[in-house]
């Protein structure tokens, strides 16, 4: 048995017995291995689907239970079976993909999968916060001899927020765990943020707000942050601190990193927000619906920073039209308005149009209404202070057409649209300046003034070098205090 530590950065190795389900009376001996950043597997020495008499059962299989050493539960979810291999008749080894591995408890089905609160530790947060819970003092008697105090608060607290939108909790907390022997004294900061929902909910609910606040995190963080460990409790008690205790394990990224980001390479940290951590929660929830193909679109860009420049520039504008036809809709006319055009144009198609070009023309014609790329760009352009806008460039109108046309060159790839497009590190520098827009527009709509972003944007060595297409942050900071406000 490998593994005790519960994180999800450590391998977990364990050897017991196996189930489906409802069916105890199978059981089948294997191992299930968990590698950090990489797939859970199950590998069992049998086959679940064989009943004892022979049997094949061909039930989709949702979950597996097993017992290892120790009496530990496991409960299974996310299969495909992936090998069968047998001799003859008999089934002698068969092994699973599993996409999330419950510890502690046996779950007797997916809808039995439910929980009363969810705790995640990220990877950075401690350095987010900035807050040390540890003191040391010193105190002398009169003898002369030296005491040194070394002490620390727990629980440590750092916020409490009430989220209507979730009618729930999300609070923060540092705890402490540490050693102690004859040369060495060694206690270690975690943070955690738990989610306590009013009432129980599916463990889907828990992860879609998990993902919803490591999204917050890795905004705030101009870093990406993971999960470095997760446990959800089951059984409700009065204080909720007795419950019982359930380590999720899931595949991990194998991009995710225990490197912890310094505050200083981070957009805002937790001090410059402490007085609004409570708005921004409850807006970044409650338009959370409207804004999940943006969360997609951009976050999956930072997440998965190796992309080409072209795919990163093409996921970034989608992005921020995505943003402004969800957020602020942008219509010549009404969809209903529209209909009696869209008709007439339909009809105006010549008969002796082929098959695929008629389909093509309907298809432009059908979404005729909406307002096009630039002029959304134009438009949330024009929402901003001079101030932010010179921050991105300072012909706003020029980079709205340049972009323009490379989405286009981009989407269709003609040498006359080349022409006009971004090319080489000018597509990278365009990308920083898109990332930028967006990281504005979306902590605007958290609740955030203007001005405190332009400050972390402004104190993010990162962005700087990126806005000042690779001179250097002191010769931008330098230019933006000569150059004009924008117009």
């Amino acid at each position: 048995m490998l593994g005790d530590s519960h994180s999800l950065f450590d391998d977990l190795e364990c050897s017991g017995f196996w189930w489906v389900a409802g069916r105890p009376e199978l059981r089948v001996p294997g191992t299930v291995r968990y590698k950090a950043g990489d797939r859970i597997i199950l590998e069992l020495i049998g086959s679940l689907k064989h009943g004892p008499d022979g049997s094949e059962n061909d039930d989709d299989i949702e979950l597996i239970l097993g017992t290892s050493e120790g009496d530990r539960q496991f409960t299974l979810q996310g299969l495909i079976q992936t090998k069968s291999r047998s001799f003859g008749e008999e089934v002698f080894s068969s092994s699973y993909i599993v996409r999330r591995l419950f510890e502690g408890k046996h779950f007797s089905s997916v809808e039995d999968i439910t929980f009363t609160s969810l705790s995640v530790s990220y990877t950075s947060f401690e350095e987010w916060v900035t807050e040390c819970p540890f003191d040391r003092t010193r105190e002398t008697d009169e003898s002369g001899t030296t005491k040194r105090i070394a002490s620390y608060l727990l629980p440590y607290p750092i916020f409490n927020c009430r989220v209507e939108t979730l009618s729930s909790t999300i609070r923060s907390n540092l705890t402490v765990q540490g050693s102690i022997d004859i040369r060495e004294l060694e206690w270690k900061s975690t943070g955690y943020i738990d989610i306590l929902p009013d009432t129980p909910h599916s463990f889907d609910w828990f992860w879609q707000v998990h993902a919803d606040i490591r999204n917050l995190l890795t905004l705030l963080m101009n870093e990406p942050t993971y999960a470095r460990l997760m446990r959800a409790r089951g059984e409700t008690s009065a204080d909720r601190t007795c419950d019982q205790m359930v380590y999720v394990y899931f595949m991990n990224s194998s991009r995710a990193s225990q490197e912890e980001v310094h505050p200083s390479e981070m957009l805002l940290i937790f001090p410059t927000i402490k007085d609004n951590i409570s708005t921004i929660l409850e807006e970044w929830f409650s338009k959370a619906e409207l804004l999940r193909a943006v969360y997609t679109l951009f976050f999956g860009s930072m997440y998965f920073a190796e992309m080409y420049p072209r795919f990163h520039f093409l996921n970034l504008i989608q992005a921020i039209e995505t943003f402004h036809r969800n957020m602020r809709k942008g219509q010549y006319l009404s969809e209903a308005d529209f209909k009696p055009i869209r008709d007439v144009l339909t009809k105006a198609i010549p008969e002796k149009v082929g098959t695929d070009l008629r389909a093509a023309l309907k298809s432009k014609i059908t979404y005729g209404y909406e307002y096009s790329l630039r002029k959304r760009l134009n438009l949330l352009f024009a929402e901003l202070d001079a101030e932010t806008i010179k921050l991105i460039t300072d012909n706003p109108s020029g980079m709205t057409g340049k972009i323009v046309d490379t989405r286009n060159y981009f989407t269709h790839y003609t040498d006359e649209l080349k022409k006009l497009a971004f090319d080489g590190d000018a597509v990278h520098h365009a990308n920083y300046k898109l990332r930028v827009l967006l990281i504005i527009l979306l902590l605007k709509e958290a609740g955030l003034s203007e001005a405190v972003i332009r400050e972390g944007i402004c104190g993010n060595p990162e962005l700087l070098y990126g806005l000042s297409e690779g001179q250097g942050a002191k010769v931008f900071l330098a230019k933006l205090k000569a150059t004009p406000s924008a117009s």
